[in-house]
């Protein structure tokens, strides 16, 4: 295995998976809102400084489980199985190993927090840390492929079922604390799930040593840094929670959050983009040096402007968001955005370090921002919760200092070219600021509502300041502002050209087929002898078998992510999960993900055998009286209907008489559910998807014109019977 291709340019790959992975965690970030929005009106501020407090030591799964080597097989230039093997088996050993401390320990860490119903929120915690050494190195593999799509989309449907579904339910129940604790490990459980589905590993009791120590030397210094920066960006809650009690924690905990959301919204794209991209360019120092200062540029241009409308306008946006009952998260939260640009712009000289290999400079200056971070909230605890935060952040003022040192050195970049792509996003923040707080002051002045404050100040501000990055674009911009702009740009049009052809192909290709590839499929009751056919007429060189049967997993796990909006309110229907019948969804949308990626343009002809008429006419047969009343059902089939009209040009409905059926169901040595049933069953069986057939069909014809062809098949042999089916296809469509 290698890393991504170097010869594309690191601007290009950056910005290409920016495409998805800022996507999706915008849609992330407005639903985490959604979801705090809905959950703190329904919880209590202890509650969340609980499950806060328990989340401090919870959150080390995400760091020894992986002992660094996760981290380690992204930025290895080459990597062998038994490298994987390795760290998956290591990652396990030790999470298992950790949850089984954490639970024994529970006790103790509670008292140390002063907060009893801490003890039984960590020991379910503690399951979460096996789950997570499972899902290691399958996400670290997923991220060297670049395959962010699917990381974001697989991100996204887990909080959703967690917190949206699992947490919201629970919390209208009644469930206080242990709503926010099922959410989590819900949300853990399921991301697990869906990665050891696309990236199978192999756990061993003897992994390689040698494989092992490759990855560690990396490794460890990496371990080191990313406990030092997960205890500064804990502890503060420690000290809150330890001294000031849950309440206080509850409210700085909503502070710091909110103003968190802008950095984990940037900053993990970029670490996640960013990082395989360099790690495979690690040589080439100019193009570290300017996508490093174009970064930071960036980060500025967004951040800076944004921490200044934040601050202007904190007193409504709590009050919307958050309740009358949270006021006490305004101050902190107003001083936490100044650190907003500083908690985000670091990762990218984070990034250079780590791409670089340069993860034990990078260690020291992390444990020296973690000692800051205890300084500044020990010493601020004394001014309440907003002298905690001003305390944290002189220790992010620290952090963003000494690590960008560090970047300038690796990437050979002036100080004065560094400093200097600050200066324009700075008369930025300075413009929308003096805007957005000029306004809210004044409509303040006249008494409006805090809705209405929010929304009119906003507007006028940012709306201002538009104008004039339009009037003056190189003084607010600047040079390196402007060439992102112009990059994203080209990435938009280019992405948005791509999905229009790629829509307008789906639609016109399947009636242009009737000329150049025919898809039919074979149908036909138990016995009539659909795979023999269809297999004489894969030998011809042209010719492309396909089922949903024995897909990639790939394709059946990433169908089965995108149907789960339709799999719960399924569930709730029919009163049960009905598992077999979800299965065969999830491998009907597995046989058209196949196809568009399997067919090729010499295959003039597409067969399939047990398609989508099979599963629509199965699902007819065996869930139709579960399925009669459910909205969600009808509609799946309805969408699924016309998509596969749109691109079957044939139906061939094979039959045989009923004693044929029965005479080869009984003789043949493939295995069926009612091969040992009475002939009468047999016949009975054989007529109910007959008449399945008769009505998928019929709307499947009626919805894009495809053409059904009817073939008896009693006597003739395969190769004669398809025979007879090319000609009957090829006199329906000339």
């Amino acid at each position: 295995m290698v890393p991504p291709d170097g010869n594309v340019g690191l601007t290009h790959r950056t910005l290409g998976g920016l495409a998805w992975t800022g996507g999706g965690k915008a849609l992330y970030a407005v639903l985490r809102l959604l979801v705090l929005f809905l959950l703190a009106r329904l919880l209590s501020p202890a509650d969340f400084g609980v499950v806060g407090a328990a989340a401090v030591v919870m959150g080390f799964s995400a760091i020894l489980s992986q002992l660094g080597v996760a981290p380690a097989i992204v930025q290895r230039r080459v990597l062998e199985l038994r490298h994987e093997q390795a760290a998956f088996s290591a990652s396990v050993g030790l999470s298992l190993i950790l949850g089984a401390v954490l639970w024994l320990l529970a006790p103790e860490i509670a008292a140390g927090f002063r907060i009893p119903a801490v003890e039984p929120v960590l020991r379910t915690f503690a399951w979460s840390f096996p789950l997570a050494g499972l899902a290691v190195v399958g996400d670290a593999m997923m991220q060297r492929e670049l395959r962010f799509k699917w990381l974001a989309t697989v991100e996204i449907v887990s909080f959703v079922v967690g917190y949206g579904v699992v947490g919201v339910t629970l919390a209208l129940l009644g469930s206080g604390v242990w709503a926010l604790v099922a959410a989590e490990m819900s949300k853990v459980g399921l991301y697990t799930t869906f990665l050891l589905l696309a990236r199978p590993q192999r756990f061993t009791l003897r992994p390689d040593r040698r494989a092992l120590a490759d990855l560690m030397y990396y490794g460890s210094g990496f371990t080191i840094s990313k406990i030092a920066n997960y205890l500064a960006l804990q502890l503060d809650n420690v000290i809150v929670g330890r001294w000031m009690g849950a309440a206080a924690l509850g409210f700085y905990g909503r502070a710091y959050e909110l103003m968190a959301a802008a950095p984990s919204l940037l900053g993990e794209p970029v670490d996640k983009v960013l990082f395989p991209a360099m790690a495979a360019r690690q040589g080439d120092v100019r193009a570290l040096a300017t996508a490093y200062r174009r970064g930071v540029a960036t980060m500025a241009l967004i951040t800076l402007p944004l921490s200044a409308v934040l601050f202007a306008l904190a007193p409504e946006a709590i009050r919307v968001l958050l309740g009358p009952q949270w006021t006490p998260v305004i101050v902190p939260f107003q001083i936490l955005t100044l650190g907003m640009f500083l908690r985000t712009s670091y990762r990218i000289s984070d990034v250079v370090a780590r791409a670089t290999g340069a993860v034990y400079r990078r260690a020291w200056r992390q444990t020296v921002y973690m000692l800051c971070v205890i300084a500044g909230a020990w010493f601020g605890r004394h001014w309440g919760i907003a002298g905690v935060a001003l305390g944290v952040l002189g220790a992010l003022a620290v952090n963003y200092v000494l690590m960008a040192e560090l970047g300038l050195r690796l990437a050979r970049l002036s100080r004065r070219r560094f400093w200097g792509a600050h200066l324009n996003a700075l008369l930025t923040a300075g413009v929308a600021g003096g805007l957005v707080g000029g306004s809210a002051a004044a409509l303040r002045s006249w008494g409006l509502p805090s809705l209405a404050v929010l929304v009119t100040a906003g507007v006028l501000g940012l709306g201002g300041t538009l104008l004039l990055l339009r009037a003056a674009p190189r003084a607010f911009l600047g040079a390196d502002g402007l060439w992102m702009l112009q990059q994203v740009r080209q990435v938009v049009s280019r992405f948005g050209a791509s999905k229009m052809a790629a829509s307008a192909l789906g639609r016109a290709e399947p009636r242009e087929a009737g000329r150049h590839r025919v898809v039919l499929e074979l149908v036909g009751p138990a016995g009539v002898g659909k795979s023999t056919v269809a297999d004489a007429l894969r030998s011809r060189d042209d010719t492309l078998r396909a089922s949903i049967w024995g897909l990639p997993l790939r394709f059946v796990s990433w169908s089965a992510v995108s149907l789960l909006p339709t799999f719960v309110p399924l569930s709730l229907a029919s009163h049960r999960v009905p598992w077999e019948e979800m299965k065969q969804m999830v491998r009907l949308a597995a046989l058209q993900r196949f196809l568009a990626q399997a067919a090729t343009p010499r295959h003039r002809l597409i067969v399939l055998d047990e398609g989508p008429v099979f599963v629509l006419s199965w699902l007819q047969v065996f869930g139709a009286g579960r399925f009669a009343d459910s909205a969600s059902y009808q509609r799946w089939a309805r969408r699924t209907l016309v998509a596969w009209a749109a691109l079957l040009d044939v139906v061939v409905l094979l039959d045989a008489p009923d004693p044929v059926l029965v005479h080869r169901i009984r003789s043949r040595a493939k295995p069926h559910g009612i091969k040992h049933e009475s002939d009468q069953e047999i016949a009975a069986f054989a007529e109910r998807f007959r008449a399945a057939f008769a009505s998928v069909i019929s709307a499947v014809t009626d919805t894009n014109g495809t053409k059904q062809l009817t073939v008896p098949a009693e006597l003739e042999r395969p190769d004669a019977l398809a025979a007879r089916v090319l000609q009957g296809v090829a006199a329906l469509l000339t």
